[in-house]
């Protein structure tokens, strides 16, 4: 007749730190149906709330990433992937959808190899005129590669912008030296 009902409860010790614990409970029946007692069980599951937060932080921190994140099985399909991916990759980027479709520019690694020695790989990829470097990372007791994506088109431009006033100083340095060489000729 009674049920068991498990709740769980965040409650305040003596000491003013907190402990999560679970009550299961079950109501006692007497013959004529009257409620006479109440038998239960409390356990502590301090330490498996814990656990649970910190699993739900760190799949938080990835969904709430502004970055691409990706999880890629041995044969380059895609797991899972962050909103940011599917923004910046296109509808393409999702579970089930081969890695090497979304992101055409990565060269072609070994997944095997690169998740057994747990490689760490970095490729640049151009994506509609923004630049991203992708850091692949091989985990062997997951088996899987994690993939992270940065925007690094401001640092590219900057590259880019060095570069060209690198170039035309050389330019000027060698226009003054042959000015200079002229004017010695001349006299």
């Amino acid at each position: 007749k009674g049920q068991n009902t498990p709740m769980d409860y965040r409650i305040v010790k003596k000491d003013g730190s907190y402990v999560w614990v679970s009550v299961f409970s079950k109501v006692i029946y007497d013959d004529d149906n009257n409620a006479v007692g109440l038998r239960g069980v409390v356990s502590d599951i301090t330490a498996r709330k814990e656990s649970e937060l910190q699993v739900s932080e760190m799949a938080r921190f990835a969904e709430l990433n502004p970055a691409p994140v990706l999880r890629v099985d041995p044969d380059g399909i895609i797991m899972s992937c962050n909103p940011a991916s599917v923004e910046i990759l296109g509808e393409n980027a999702r579970e089930g959808i081969a890695l090497s479709s979304v992101l055409r520019d990565l060269p072609d690694l070994d997944l095997n190899e690169c998740i057994e020695d747990n490689m760490l790989v970095s490729q640049e990829v151009d994506i509609e005129g923004r630049f991203y470097q992708f850091v692949l990372r091989g985990v062997s007791d997951l088996g899987l590669v994690h993939i992270y994506g940065s925007d690094i088109t401001a640092r590219k431009q900057s590259e880019q912008q060095m570069n060209q006033l690198r170039s035309e100083l050389v330019h000027a340095s060698r226009t003054g030296t042959i000015g200079e060489l002229t004017a010695a000729l001349a006299h």
